[in-house]
């Protein structure tokens, strides 16, 4: 049965040894071609200097699937079926070379690390620094904010601190390098249902930034119109900072405007407030509210 379930689609209408050969060895063919299509792709990737390196790889690998599955069909006592367990064999391993050379073609054009653990280093970092933070696991948001073709990622949660006077929608933005301690940026956007009359307004805006609710959607803005100054008008901590240090640098200066650095933007939707965008400056990144006149192509 094992074996039967490793041809599915192949070998479902088989009724003797000999068609079991025949649609066992079509299925390790068409493994062998997506094989060829795949190592292809990964050579046509990687550096000319790192094609002899794949190449070896990719001949001993062969060596060994081939006396791996020779020695797999040996132990059957019925030699009828040992062609047939060593072409199952073959099969296999070849699927599995596949998904693996895939898989590190993936890694490698993404730029990403390679992470070991259930959740990647940046989560694990503001899990562990800010527990009095309710993130919402799962449902992050990787983009290219800065256009260096690393993507950041960015993540949302709730400040559920005890003593608040309002609730606190946190957006932190995580650089993640391949190598050493990921750093986040982090905003701090108080929840209003209704503008208390004593909330300053905000220079340049009608009112100080906020949301209404803590059920806020992430969306990308592709192409954003975007002018800005690196006078951030909310509330900008590093990772190493506690949010409730209030030793966030702020900065009401004047500044001239200026293109937004990147090609894109991320919105952030609560469907009551007037909705925010998360944009990267020159020096920093930017929350502010958004408007049709900077949304460039709209939201995907």
């Amino acid at each position: 049965m094992a074996y039967a379930q490793r041809h599915k689609g192949y070998c479902d209408a088989v009724e003797s040894t000999a068609d079991m050969q025949s649609c066992v060895n079509t299925h390790n063919e068409a493994a062998k071609e997506k094989l060829n299509s795949v190592y292809k792709d990964l050579v046509d990737h990687i550096g000319k200097e790192e094609v002899s390196s794949v190449s070896s790889a990719q001949k001993e690998w062969r060596e060994f699937r081939d006396t791996q599955c020779a020695y797999e069909a040996s132990l059957t006592p019925n030699e009828a079926l040992r062609r047939v367990y060593e072409l199952s064999c073959l099969t296999e391993l070849t699927e599995d070379r596949s998904h693996h050379l895939a898989a590190l073609k993936a890694r490698e054009e993404s730029g990403m690390p390679w992470e070991l653990g259930d959740q990647p280093r940046w989560v694990n970092i503001l899990t562990n620094k800010y527990p009095h933070v309710y993130w919402r696991y799962g449902e992050w948001m990787s983009v290219d904010l800065n256009c260096d073709d690393r993507k950041e990622d960015v993540m949302i949660g709730l400040d559920v601190k005890s003593g608040q006077e309002q609730s606190t929608l946190i957006i932190a933005v995580a650089d993640n390098p391949v190598t050493g301690k990921p750093k986040a940026s982090l905003f701090k956007v108080p929840l209003y249902s209704e503008i208390p009359d004593a909330m300053p307004v905000t220079e340049g805006t009608e009112e100080k930034i906020h949301l209404c609710g803590a059920d806020v959607k992430l969306a990308l803005i592709s192409n954003p119109q975007i002018e800005y100054t690196d006078q951030a008008e909310t509330e900008t901590l590093s990772a190493q900072d506690e949010i409730a240090s209030g030793q966030a640098e702020t900065s009401t200066a004047p500044a001239q405007k200026k293109p937004a650095l990147c090609s894109a933007a991320i919105q952030i939707i609560d469907s009551q407030c007037k909705p925010l965008q998360l944009y990267r400056g020159a020096e920093k990144y930017h929350v502010e509210y958004f408007t049709p006149a900077s949304g460039g192509d709209g939201v995907q």
